[in-house]
């Protein structure tokens, strides 16, 4: 039994008056004459088992857990917006938005609980008696006399003050709160939840209502707590504060409580109290509510002499209290701030809160002077700032108040915002005074306040000086404005005097602006010499928490209302004004600062700037530092050396790479297998190291892994694998020791961007390397000595802060890390900057943006913000700007790019973001992005780096108290101040005093300026500042020298700009591409690799491009540098790199040379953050038509080891991203790709050694694929890419390739001779261009830019000097445009193509050579620029050959298999290489097998020009492309669109449309997707599948569903219907989201029997889209389940899924078939058919009795048509009214389905359909439904749809004209299961009599119909059969004219095909019903009709 019961009953009123207290004691209290007893005891806290259990409150959750931050975004949003990484769609498969941050601390479980400790007296007696309780208050010391009698209750029972008492009375327990006398505010929190709804829900609580009702009015709030918001005097003021559970019972004051919204050190809560002067003690509880959390807090007062912390709350076990009192005295009536504010790991909380007034303080009369009258206050501490404000220097030496918020919460500034004066009532509690203030505001606004006095809204007045309508007010009590006589101008100085006066009734304010009166002494209506509380406030205005920004200065108070003094005063002041320097800021330098920073060594030490070298972004430097020696070396002096000792940068960081994509592409890993040696020469990152030692020893190496290699994945978690990621770091540092002679200086032993710090494997890390002792023999004693110590850097989170709380909460960690290290943001918690302000550690921005884009780019952006210049959102200046904010946000002192230089080829991710581009190694170009000079700002005007043992290095230090952050800082990591936001600055200053450096940084349109105040105690002997500035197009220039006078230097910072002023006399290096013209980028220089046949050495005279035999005789020695001996070394090549292969670059795997073959090494997949295939690159960009051809050897010839080779490769880290691949298996099986989608394949010869030569050629726009030398394909692309780089892959196994060769073809452009950008000064643009900023462009574009046009007229000009020029980049295809030609028109209306990124939209080749300027105009479409390549001179084609068909050839937007093809031109028009031009035969081939092959997909069909060849010198073919090549024998197609399918706008697809277009009935499904139910035979049985977000539905593959779940087991699942046959199920997967997700496909039966094999579909992001096939064969009719199932992590997915194949023979030939038309209907004896002109062939039956079984017909076959689980019979029906016999109606039927003695009767005369057994009466059926009138006389359209669902009984939907008219929903047989089943038109089974009347048009579907298909098909039939008279002429005219039209055509010869019409009749398709189709929906069987 738990100890405490809670009885729940609450006390009622809020208000109760004490003497009401005596009517809720129960009458038996006073009873009882016999003396009462008691027991008083003290009751422990319970144990946890006891605690009470606590129900969950909706919403709440079971934390208290704080979610991760979400990682990084580049998405910009908002006045700072995010920037995102380069990826594209958010693995998912979910469509909703990234997670953010969940608010914490969430609910804790109930369980953990206890109940408050509390004082208990009990009378003796049954203690499990039933009482009841009541809850009262007494003072302290007094016995409540209704507890006078109870033995052992005294006045010491109550002594304590704020506890809980409880005293058992007979059956009533007695709650007593002991509350002191003079209690003035007592809060009892309970609810917060951040909003005044659920805070007012609780009005009152048991222990507030007992202490109101004790002491009335004296308590100063009215109810039990309340948010500090509009008027209130007091209250919670943290709106988002969260409420700890308590199920209504609020009896337990301690028990409920409010608690802060954040789980993190420095969260707090706050209180506010009105207070008159005095005395007070403020007691307030604390209780710990949950297990095991640490809510240590620190509990302050802020009163207006300041704020203190009087207590700490520590951490409490479970359950326990804390209570606390502080003391404050306050002479003026005020606003008191109580605060607790977390110290631990979790928010601080609060259960109640007391004020008592412990006594008065002297509030003495106003007097008549005040010694603080006449002062400046700011000067003197006399004014507080508040919320929004600071104090700042001013340029003369005192203070000034600076209001840079715009906006507080709280909702009341006067009482939290902007400045105050401390103590007003001793200045403005009086009957005059004047009140002077210097105001320069910011903006004009209609309520905020500049200056303000008054206690309260309804007595204040208050100036607002600029309204928008340009006025100025004086402003009383909120409501009453008076007119100021002269505006005031926002961002001016102006002086202002309120001069206030009192008379008998009311006070009176005149108003004196510059000199002048502007508003005559004016009545407020009260005196504020009556007052107390009040506020004198800048900035700030009662009742919102809008403020007024701006400057405020020289704020006086003279006791005097002197008018004549306040004119002249203002008058002085204005005068002033124009004397003196208005800065935006002043940058103070105190030597005394400068002393302090020097003793920290770390914290504040500024190491400078670093670089990643990681996820390969680096890796072609190895072959700059092989190929062209001179620029390498000339770029590291650049990065790394500086004459005056002030390097650029001080820092390499390597990633350990494992041969995975962790962003860019695949860094080597050192040791890929355990027992290897490690080999550091693999990656660059430990060259570049040591040839950056070579020219700066200082700088220092980090190193950090992304993932491990495998043989570290498979060890136990733990110690087993923190030893082998030690061994792993420990091996590759002793071989970098060993090649380059230097130890690595930091190590973070975690996984980068990690979000929960492993403090486990960082102490292992600190351990081991302290305490290793084994080491190789050429380990010197210094190296041993760096190794043991080797620093530790954690713990590189991305936006997370985790690591500082890990290191607070554990010793060990702590005293591990040296260094800490965060990604992306440039805030952080206090305790962050406490690491380096206080524990001196090392804070570095770890891993931060570059620039996005070329910086010379930027300035033809045309966004607002920075348009035109190097500033703006995502610019270098916001780059550079990140800086000084992220070391006043969180003490970051080095800054580390990724990448820093971008030595990998373009087109993957994070391309065109980074300091400095190297990218052709073969030419030496090298791209010094001028955001270089930006940053040599800061570095190359400082003595940058780290700190020695004696701290004598004299490293320059930032000084907090100079530096200014313009933002902020912020957790996103491109914020910026916006476009009039302040500027940022950082000072650098040497220890020794004698020389600074400050760096202004302003990312604003407008210019600034500032003073620098150089203190006496500096030793500077400089008398001026060198002042060197950037502004766009003009980098790190030397200006005027800024004089130092009076200790005063000004400087002007001029807008979107970097200043850097400084004493030092240093003059920073230039770039060593460095022109006088002005550009950097240079594209000039970047020649196109063109090499011999060695591929080392530049050739354009021969037919190679490049080529690579791997063995590189042809290479020479390369040097090495050992840091140690300074020895330089000369190395194998090959050897020197690791065995890295020339020019390529691994996106994916291990592509390596070994035995002079290039060889990937990794036999299975690793880790990796970027899923993919091993791929390699290489080759230039440029190059256009050209042959690759490469050697391949498959180990073992096995099928499931394949590689590919990708011929014009411009995008994509993943092979299947760009360009034409070839691939092969070991097999010999092999497939052509455009980009990923598969357009061709076949089968060559198995070679035993898995051996294959693959050649691509590509010419033009088309593709020819070679194998062994002998062509397999041709592809003609009608969107073709026509240039870019050679890619070789494989799958993750070992593979090898030998020989690469690529040639240039004959009649080909070799390559493009030059790019320019066209975002370029050398692009000029007219008209109407959205021209983007490169800092929130794709990666995928060059250099992140793109200009668009979708306006008429747009033009653009520029020039080539070439032979063409191509248009690049990705574009829709809908532009169309004029080329002008050195100003000719050369091309009008000319199309463009749809391409992808970095694609030619447009391409003119045919230019003479030379200098060129080319115009284009676009008439119409939507035109996209991303760059313009000049196109270099065609070569000479094969004499006689063919260079380009002019004949335009059709293009098909489908095929159906086996239907033929006829209107392909029998001739084309052609033009040769002598360039005349020529008309010549074609012999069409339609190849049937290889377009089935393509079945699904696109294909085409070719043909051979007679006599004709290409300009490779082979037949000549032309090709006629077809967009879905549709097998014949389709049943189903479904584009799985939605998970929602009814959402699909349109109700269907594109794909869909043309399938059904061309199959017409054949197909089985009549809608695009549906769910399966039991009314419907098809569709998805998953309804909570998942939809790919989707803009379009034209591409059946890139939509589709997903399942529910991200789990193993998760499926999805397509139900179907089939008759029995032999059937290929065909299904697309897409990988949407670069997910591995391995799935398993296979067909069931009802039981779940395969009746297919099971597929693995190994889908992923880099295998392309996944086609799987399932064969299977049906013996009868049945559904089958097609399922796919994930067995990986991640959810199964569909694009679509189609059915094709062969019902079996017993099968009715038919089906689709009009069956009067095509022998399907039996006519007996007699029967008599008409022919109608319209309608064809009709059965007439006009008999209406017979005996002999004639005159009307039967269905044949009706076995094959009706014995299946499901079909629809279709008829037009004329009913006749009977001659005679006319009651017989129920025995008259249309149509009879018999079984034997089940019979279906179907339409009777009477309206009816019959079914189940025959009944009494012969043809009359057991049961019947009614079909309601059914129209005698005139035709009816009818469908009978029928099913038999689940399995069960036959159902029946009747549909006529239109409508459903009845619906059975179970016959009671199954037509499935039946034989012999017969058939009849007219006759009625059983009966003689006939239906008299005609039938037309009779037909049986397969399928049953859904209900809308049957509503638009006997709708349709209807209203055909039913035409009005005007619709009949109307048709009667037509054919008359089109009779007429075959008629003239046939006297001229000509004659049309119907071979097709006969095929498809042939095959029984849909005959009549097919040529009704053709000619419109159910219009005619017949032409014309």
């Amino acid at each position: 039994m738990r100890k405490a019961k809670r009885k729940g009953q609450r006390v009622l009123a809020a208000a109760l008056c004490v003497g009401m207290l005596a009517s809720m004691v129960p009458a038996q209290a006073f009873a009882n004459d016999e003396p009462i007893t008691a027991i008083v005891q003290q009751e422990d806290t319970p144990a946890d088992a006891d605690a009470p259990a606590e129900d969950t409150n909706a919403g709440q959750t079971p934390a208290p857990t704080e979610a991760p931050a979400a990682s990084e975004t580049e998405t910009p949003a908002g006045k700072t917006p995010d920037e995102a990484p380069d990826v594209e769609e958010t693995p998912a498969p979910t469509e909703t938005p990234a997670e953010t941050e969940t608010p914490a601390p969430t609910e804790a479980p109930a369980a953990d609980e206890t109940p408050a400790p509390a004082t208990t007296i009990q009378e003796s007696g049954d203690a499990d008696a039933t009482v009841t309780t009541t809850h009262i208050a007494t003072k302290v010391g007094e016995v409540p006399a209704v507890l006078a009698d109870v033995d052992g209750v005294t006045a010491d029972t109550f002594k304590t003050a704020f506890e809980t008492v409880k005293v058992q009375k007979g059956d009533v327990t007695y709650t007593v709160e002991v509350i002191p006398a003079d209690t003035v505010y007592f809060i009892d929190s309970v609810a917060a939840s951040g909003s005044n709804g659920a805070m007012d829900s609780v009005q009152s609580t048991e222990a507030y209502a007992a202490a109101k009702a004790l002491l009335g009015d004296r308590l100063l709030n009215g109810k039990s707590d309340q948010f500090y918001q509009g008027d209130a005097t007091w209250g919670l003021v943290d709106t988002d504060a969260q409420t700890k559970g308590y199920n209504g019972t609020t009896s337990d004051k301690t028990y409920t409580g409010v608690y802060g919204q954040k789980n993190e050190k420095g969260e707090t809560i706050s209180y506010k109290f009105t207070l008159p002067a005095g005395k007070y003690s403020i007691t307030t509880a604390h209780r710990e509510w949950w297990k095991g959390q640490n809510r240590a807090m620190d509990l302050s007062l802020t009163t207006s002499d300041g704020a203190s912390v009087y207590a700490s709350v520590p951490k409490q076990d479970n359950g326990k209290v804390t209570t606390k009192t502080g003391e404050f005295t306050i002479t003026t009536e005020q606003v008191v701030t109580w605060t607790a504010t977390a110290t631990g790991q979790h928010a601080p909380a609060v259960s109640w809160l007391a004020v008592e007034r412990t006594g008065d303080v002297e509030t003495p009369d106003t007097p008549d002077e005040n010694e603080n009258f006449g002062k400046a206050l700011e000067d003197d501490e006399l004014v507080t700032v508040r919320n929004g404000a600071s104090l700042t220097d001013t340029i003369t030496g005192g203070k000034q108040v600076s209001v840079t918020s715009g906006w507080i919460s709280g909702g009341n500034s006067a009482m939290d915002g902007g400045a105050a004066i401390k103590e007003a009532d001793s200045f403005f509690k009086r009957s005059s005074f004047t009140l002077y203030a210097d105001i320069k505001f910011n903006d004009a606004h209609d309520n905020t306040s500049a200056i303000l006095v008054g206690p309260a809204a309804d007595a204040h007045f208050r100036i607002i000086p600029r309204k928008t309508d340009g006025t100025a007010v004086l402003k009383v009590n909120n409501n009453q404005e008076y007119k100021l006589s002269q505006s005031l101008e926002a961002g001016e100085w102006n002086a202002l005097a309120l001069v206030y006066n009192e008379n008998d009734t009311e006070g009176n304010v005149a108003v004196y602006l510059n000199g002048e009166e502007v508003l005559p002494a004016t009545g407020v209506g009260f005196k504020l010499s009556e007052k107390t509380g009040i506020i004198g406030a800048f900035g700030a205005t009662f009742g919102t928490g809008f403020m007024r920004t701006g400057l405020y200065d020289n704020i006086v108070v003279t006791g005097k209302a002197d008018a004549d003094a306040a004119k002249t005063e203002t008058a002085s002041r204005k005068d002033a004004f124009d004397g003196i320097v208005d800065v935006d800021g002043i940058v103070t330098l105190n030597g005394s600062e400068v002393e302090a920073a020097a003793e920290n060594v770390n914290g504040w030490t500024y190491k400078g700037l670093g670089m990643l070298n990681g996820n390969a972004t680096s890796n072609l430097l190895l072959d700059y530092k092989a190929e062209n020696p001179q620029a390498y070396w000339a770029m590291m002096q650049y990065l790394f050396g500086s004459e005056d000792g002030y390097p650029l940068f001080s820092n390499i960081k390597m990633e350990m790479g494992n041969d995975g994509n962790n962003s860019t592409g695949a860094e080597a890993c050192t040791m890929r297998y355990e027992n290897e040696e490690a080999d550091a020469s693999r990656s660059p990152g430990f060259v570049m190291a040591a040839d950056a030692k070579k020219i700066n020893p200082n700088v220092k190496v980090s190193i950090l892994r992304w993932e491990y290699p495998n043989w570290v994945k498979a060890k136990a978690d733990g110690d087993e694998k923190y030893a082998a990621i030690y061994k792993w770091y420990k091996e590759t540092i002793f071989d970098a020791y060993e090649k380059y002679g230097y130890v690595i200086d930091y190590i973070d032993p975690d996984k980068n961007e990690t979000q929960n710090p492993d403090g486990e494997i960082i102490k292992y890390f600190a351990n081991a390397l302290k305490n290793e002792g084994e080491f190789p023999d050429y380990f010197t004693g210094e190296a041993i000595a760096a190794y043991h110590n080797i620093k530790i850097v954690a713990s590189d989170e991305n936006k997370t802060l985790n690591i500082v709380p890990l290191m607070l909460r554990d010793s060990g960690v702590y005293d591990a890390v040296d260094a800490i290290g965060f990604h992306y943001r440039t805030n952080a918690t206090d305790d962050y900057i406490m690491m380096a302000d206080v524990n001196d550690k090392e804070v570095w921005y770890s891993e931060g943006c570059a620039t996005f884009g070329y910086s010379e780019l930027q300035e033809n952006k045309t966004t607002e913000y920075g348009a035109n210049t190097i500033g703006g959102y995502q610019s270098p200046l916001a780059l550079l700007d990140s800086i000084p904010n992220a070391f006043v946000g969180s003490r970051r002192t080095m800054y580390m790019f990724q990448p820093a230089i971008g030595s990998f080829y373009e087109g993957i991710q994070y391309g065109h973001k980074e300091l400095l581009s190297a990218r052709d190694p073969w030419s030496g170009y090298i791209h010094y992005d001028p955001v270089l000079y930006m940053l040599a700002h800061i570095t190359q005007f400082a003595k940058t780096g780290w700190e020695n043992d004696t701290n004598t290095n004299g490293i320059w230090r930032v000084l907090p108290n100079a530096t200014f952050a313009s933002f902020g800082a912020s957790d996103n990591e491109h914020a910026t101040a916006g476009i009039d936001g302040s500027a940022s600055y950082m000072t650098l200053a040497a220890p020794d005093k004698k020389n600074f450096s400050t760096v202004f940084i302003n990312n604003t349109r407008n210019e600034k300026t500032f003073a620098i105040k150089v203190a006496d105690d500096m030793d500077i002997s400089a008398r001026a500042l060198h002042v060197w500035t950037t502004v766009t197009d003009i980098y790190l220039q030397k200006g005027e020298d800024a004089a130092i006078k009076n200790g005063i230097a000004t400087i002007t910072v001029p807008a979107y700009s970097v200043v850097t002023a400084t004493t030092l006399n240093t003059t920073p290096a230039r770039f060593p591409t460095e022109k006088d013209d002005g550009d950097y980028i240079q594209t000039g220089t970047r020649s196109v690799l063109d090499t011999d046949s060695t591929g080392k050495n530049a050739d354009t005279t021969d037919e190679y491009l490049y080529a690579d035999n791997f063995e590189y005789v042809e290479e020479g020695k390369v040097a090495g540098y050992n840091v140690t001996t300074n020895e330089e070394t000369q190395q194998d090549y090959i050897v020197s790199r690791g065995n890295e292969p020339r020019y390529m670059l691994d996106t994916h795997g291990a592509w390596i040379v070994e035995g002079g073959r290039l060889k990937q090494e990794n036999e299975s997949g690793v880790n990796q953050w970027n899923s993919g295939d091993p791929a390699t690159i290489v080759g230039d960009w440029r190059w256009m038509d050209y042959s690759a051809s490469i050697d391949v050897t498959l180990p073992n010839a096995e099928a499931g080891r394949y590689e590919r080779l990708t011929i014009r490769a411009q995008t994509g880290m993943n092979w299947n991203n760009s360009g034409y691949t070839l691939e092969i298996n070991g097999a010999g099986s092999w497939k052509l790709f455009r980009i990923g989608t598969q357009v061709a394949n076949g089968t060559v010869a198995k070679n035993a050694e898995g051996k294959y030569n693959l050649k691509l050629t590509g010419l033009g726009s088309t593709v020819y694929a070679y194998i062994n030398d002998v062509r397999v394909a041709k592809y003609n692309d009608a969107n073709p890419m026509l240039s870019g780089r050679v890619k070789i892959s494989s799958n993750w196994k070992q593979v090898y390739a030998d020989n690469l060769e690529v040639k240039t073809v004959k009649g080909g452009i070799p390559y493009a001779t030059a790019m320019i950008d066209g975002q370029d000064d050398g692009v000029k643009y007219e008209g109407n261009w959205t021209i983007n900023n490169p800092g929130g462009g794709s990666a995928d574009n060059w250099y992140r830019t793109i200009s668009s046009s979708s306006t008429a007229d747009a033009s653009f000009t520029f020039t080539a000097n070439g032979n063409g020029f191509a248009i690049m980049g990705g574009n829709d295809g809908s532009a169309v445009i004029d080329v002008y030609v050195d100003s000719q028109l050369k091309v009008e209306n000319a199309a463009t193509k749809a391409a992808p990124t970095r694609g030619e939209t447009y391409i003119l080749s045919d230019l003479a050579a030379g200098n060129h300027t080319i115009k284009v105009v676009l008439k119409s479409g939507t035109l996209k620029v991303d760059a313009l390549n000049t196109i270099g001179a065609r070569l000479e084609s094969v004499s006689g050959s063919v260079t380009e068909v002019l004949t335009e050839l059709p293009a098909m937007d489908y095929y159906v298999t086996g239907s033929g093809v006829s209107g392909l031109p029998d001739e084309v028009k052609v033009k040769l290489a002598d360039g005349t031009t020529d008309i010549m035969a074609v012999e069409w081939n339609v190849d049937e097998d290889a377009l089935a092959a393509n079945a699904y997909s696109s294909g085409s069909i070719n043909g051979n020009v007679k006599d004709a060849v290409n300009s490779l010198g082979e037949q000549l073919t032309v090709s006629v492309n077809i967009n879905e090549v549709i097998p014949g024998d389709t049943l189903y197609f479904i584009d799985s669109v939605s998970g929602k399918i009814t959402d699909v706008a349109g109700g269907t697809t594109e794909t869909y449309k043309l399938y059904k277009k061309a199959l017409g009935g054949l197909l089985m499904n009549d809608a695009f997707d549906q769910f399966k139910t039991d009314a419907t035979t098809w569709g998805l049985v998953d309804t909570d599948a998942g939809t790919k977000g989707y803009s379009s539905t034209a591409d059946k593959t890139a939509t589709g569903i997903y399942g529910h779940d991200n789990k193993a087991g998760e499926t999805l699942t397509y139900a179907l219907t089939l008759p029995a046959g032999t059937y290929t199920l065909t299904s697309a997967h897409r990988e949407w989201w670069s997910m591995t997700r391995p799935m398993t496909a296979v067909v069931t039966d009802t039981e779940g029997t395969a009746l297919s094999d099971t597929a693995d579909l190994n889908l992923s992001g880099s295998s392309g889209d996944i086609i799987n096939k399932a064969d299977f064969t049906l013996d009868k009719e049945q559904v089958v389940y097609y399922t796919v199932t994930a067995t990986g992590t991640q959810a199964p997915v569909i694009s679509w899924l189609a059915v094709k194949g062969k019902t079996a023979e017993s099968g009715s030939k038919f089906f689709d078939q009009v069956l009067e038309d095509n022998g399907g209907l039996t006519l007996a004896a007699n029967a008599a058919t008409l022919t109608d002109e319209t309608w064809g062939t009709i059965l007439k039956v006009s008999t209406q009795w017979n005996n002999k079984n004639e005159y009307h017909a039967a269905i044949t076959d009706g076995q094959n048509l009706f014995g299946r689980t499901q079909f629809t019979l279709l008829a037009d029906v004329m009913i006749e009214k009977p001659g005679s016999d006319a009651s017989k109606t129920a025995m008259r039927s249309a149509f009879t389905i018999s079984t034997g003695s089940n019979r279906l009767h179907l339409l009777t005369y009477d309206g009816k359909v019959g079914y189940g057994v025959d009944g009494s009466n012969a043809g009359i059926s057991k049961n019947e439904i009614s079909l309601g009138n059914v129209a005698v006389g005139t035709w009816n359209s009818v469908a009978f749809v029928y099913n038999e669902p689940n399995g069960g009984n036959g159902s029946l939907t009747v549909y006529l004209n239109g409508k459903k008219a009845g619906e059975i929903a179970d016959i009671g047989f199954k037509l499935s299961e039946s034989k012999d089943i017969a058939a009849t038109v007219a006759r009625n089974v059983g009966t003689n009599y006939l239906l008299t009347g005609q039938y037309d048009n009779i037909m049986v579907k397969r399928n049953a119909l859904s209900e809308s298909a049957a509503v638009k098909e006997t709708t349709a039939r209807y209203d055909a059969k039913n035409p009005s008279d005007a619709a009949r002429a109307a048709l009667a005219a037509k054919i008359k004219e089109i009779r007429a039209a075959l008629a003239a055509d046939k006297a001229n010869g000509i004659t049309y095909a119907t071979e097709k019409l006969a095929v498809h009749r042939k095959q029984g398709r849909h005959g009549r019903h097919l040529a009704r189709n053709e000619r419109g929906p159910h219009q005619s069987r017949h032409p014309g009709r």
